[in-house]
């Protein structure tokens, strides 16, 4: 019996469709890893797998605040790894704090708690979830440096169990004993109002723009060091 032997545009058509079947499994996988369940895929990070600079003296540890900005005005004065997960809260921190005390650091700055006002969890619930963190760390024998949150501004659409009081709540709970052995510092006064962000350093409502970062980096900085280097 003669075989059939496959015409070379037969060929081509069936190297296309393979391709096309690929290009859609990587993309569902894409998809459903970092769109759709990203909760899910972000609880098996571990933080030893970050690259930290040999010898770093600080981590600055956060959700997409921390993770935007390569903070060059503040990595003047130290020794400076940036640990920031987009979308990450209090309880992930929590999880990774064992990781989070083994990297060589003496200091950490944290930049949390927007995600978990988000994601409907109380101001107080929160506050009691970051200072188990902090006292954590504290008990490791790390200088905790805790930034306060930045509230959403009107453009930003929030959430149906979240409002703009319960962040100024959480940054009021901030102040108290819970956070008296952090260095706490506050940049509402320069980037925010009572109705969050200001429009001129946010490009969404909820994230810092660069102009915003820049000013963020130089008041870290200075609350830190009290100067910054030209």
């Amino acid at each position: 019996m003669a075989k059939t032997a496959l015409s070379p545009r037969l060929i081509g058509w069936l190297l296309v469709l393979s391709l096309a079947i690929n290009g859609i499994i990587v993309g569902g996988i894409f998809y459903f890893k970092y769109i759709r369940y990203p909760a899910y895929y972000r609880d098996t990070v571990k933080l030893a797998g970050f690259k930290t600079p040999s010898g770093a003296s600080t981590l600055f540890a956060g959700d997409s605040f921390a993770a935007l900005y390569k903070w060059p005005v503040l990595s003047k004065h130290t020794n400076l790894a940036i640990y920031g997960l987009g979308g990450s809260t209090t309880t992930d921190w929590k999880k990774w704090v064992t990781e989070l005390t083994a990297l060589p650091a003496d200091t950490v700055i944290l930049w949390l708690g927007t995600n978990d006002l988000l994601q409907g969890h109380s101001p107080d619930s929160t506050a009691d979830r970051l200072a188990g963190l902090t006292n954590e760390l504290i008990g490791m024998k790390k200088t905790v440096v805790l930034l306060k949150v930045l509230g959403p501004n009107g453009s930003y659409t929030l959430p149906d169990q979240s409002t703009p009081d319960e962040f100024s709540r959480l940054n009021h709970l901030m102040d108290s004993h819970l956070f008296s052995s952090c260095i706490r510092i506050d940049l509402s006064a320069w980037l925010a109002d009572s109705s969050g962000i200001l429009p001129m350093y946010s490009h969404d409502g909820l994230h810092l723009n660069p102009v915003g970062y820049r000013i963020a980096d130089v008041l870290i900085t200075l609350a830190l060091y009290g100067k910054e280097k030209p």
